[in-house]
């Protein structure tokens, strides 16, 4: 079977590289690389699995999402329990708005509700009043 870069290049199983573009070929699960990273420098891994929910926890509602912005001001900054999910597929990161209340914002433009956008190093998002950059390779 044959793995795809994020370039839509076909290589061989194995490879770690493209043989065309030089991109990592990723399998699995997100980099050890990759990350949200809060103003302030806070830095919350993504790693270990291929989705994430970012969000905030609620006992009450036994919500518990993988990043959890409740004490970096998740309440407060209107950040909703699941606000948002973040995919790693095919190479290629995504991330989809989860119907959040006070919305999710990708370099300033607002997101529709489960619509799967492409994510890359350096993006700003959103959510709510909280502002995340990602990170990764």
């Amino acid at each position: 079977m044959a793995v795809v870069c994020p370039n839509n290049h076909e290589n061989v199983e194995g490879a770690f590289f493209c043989d065309v573009c030089g991109a990592a070929l990723y399998r699995g699960s997100f980099p050890a690389q990759a990350a949200l990273v809060l103003q302030d420098g806070t830095r919350f891994p993504l790693e270990g699995q291929t989705e994430f929910t970012v969000g905030r926890a609620d006992p009450t509602s036994e919500s518990y999402p993988d990043v959890d912005l409740t004490r970096h001001g998740g309440e407060e900054g209107g950040v909703s329990r699941v606000h948002l999910k973040i995919r790693l597929a095919r190479g290629k990161f995504t991330i989809e708005d989860q119907n959040s209340v006070n919305f999710t914002f990708l370099n300033k433009q607002k997101l529709n509700e489960f619509e799967e956008i492409a994510v890359k190093n350096g993006d700003e998002i959103r959510l709510g009043r909280i502002i995340v950059t990602f990170e990764a390779p």
